[in-house]
């Protein structure tokens, strides 16, 4: 039976031509502040009849910051999370006879920083009065969620379910880059902005041989696991999914920082935030869910071991 998913040894291969290929760093010459950042389907308030009542300037503004807001999560997954995890999985003893996956791992996390400083320069050149100051903007870690961190990445007893959240959340983030390069005319707000798209391009790159890496790691992890430890993972998995997939204080954030730059909308503030909390799921993780030929490594794994089949309840 054909495996659905590349060996440690092709992997490694791609990985050494891609760090070849890869040499020459992103650096956004212009963004056209005329245009949307990323598709409105990835935007939270357009799943909330309010939006329709914004002005087009209004809807605009909205998806760029929103674009930017995006840029953070992906650098604060990527830097604060999957680095962690990916340094936890080199030193471990599962790989200590894997020298090929092992290599993998060192190549995939000096990507990872890679596409941290992708985003940071893609949205300093968006906002540079900000961005010059700070990364994040948006998206804040409070004490609960850097000590949820801490435990999660240093304990071995939660390894499996962390990198079953990885490959969950890169999937994820393939699905928005094949979005955002496929089509590139939104829905209402005209063409994406090129160096967006031209972003997403160099991080699907990489990131669909990182989801690859992701599924040899899950079938040697949850196999020798056993069914006892995969539930208990499973769990805590639903738990973190359930948290992370609530629109929270990155949206909110990105409506505060609206309504400084369109004072209009003051009074409605409030309203625009009650409108975005009533959202009880990320809408775009839903859409990929649902997507036939997305999110297939996460199917293929919720097909093996039923203790991960509460993931296909997202998509509703």
């Amino acid at each position: 039976m054909k495996q659905a998913y590349l060996d440690a040894d092709t992997l490694l291969s791609l990985s050494q031509r891609a760090t070849e290929e890869n040499a020459e760093p992103f650096d956004p010459l212009h963004v056209d502040l005329g245009r949307p950042f990323i598709h409105e389907e990835f935007t939270q308030l357009s799943h909330t009849s309010i939006y329709a009542e914004l002005d087009d300037a209004q809807r605009l503004r909205y998806n760029q910051l929103s674009g930017m807001s995006s840029n953070e999560l992906f650098m604060m997954f990527e830097s604060g999370f999957t680095n962690r995890v990916i340094q936890r999985l080199i030193g471990h003893r599962m790989l200590r006879h894997d020298p090929v996956l092992r290599q993998c791992l060192e190549i995939m996390l000096e990507e990872e920083k890679a596409h941290t400083r992708m985003f940071a320069a893609l949205n300093r050149k968006c906002m540079p009065g900000i961005y010059t100051r700070t990364t994040f903007h948006f998206t804040r870690s409070g004490l609960f969620e850097k000590a949820a961190l801490w435990s999660l990445t240093h304990l071995p007893h939660h390894l499996l379910l962390v990198v079953w959240l990885v490959m969950i959340m890169e999937e994820f983030s393939n699905y928005i880059s094949r979005r955002m390069i496929r089509s590139q005319e939104t829905r209402h707000l005209g063409t994406l902005d090129p160096a967006f798209v031209e972003l997403h391009h160099r991080h699907l790159r990489d990131e669909a041989r990182h989801v690859q890496i992701d599924a040899n790691l899950i079938a040697r992890m949850t196999e020798l696991a056993g069914p006892l430890k995969r539930r208990s993972n499973a769990r805590i998995l639903r738990f973190l999914m359930d948290q992370i997939l609530m629109p929270r204080r990155a949206g909110v954030a990105v409506i505060r920082h609206l309504v400084t730059e369109h004072p209009e909308l003051k009074t409605r503030e409030n309203e625009l935030i009650a409108s975005l909390r009533r959202l009880k799921r990320e809408p775009g993780f839903a859409n990929a869910l649902c997507q036939e030929g997305e999110m297939k490594l996460t199917r293929l794994f919720m097909g093996q071991f039923p203790e991960y089949h509460f993931i296909q309840t997202y998509a509703h």
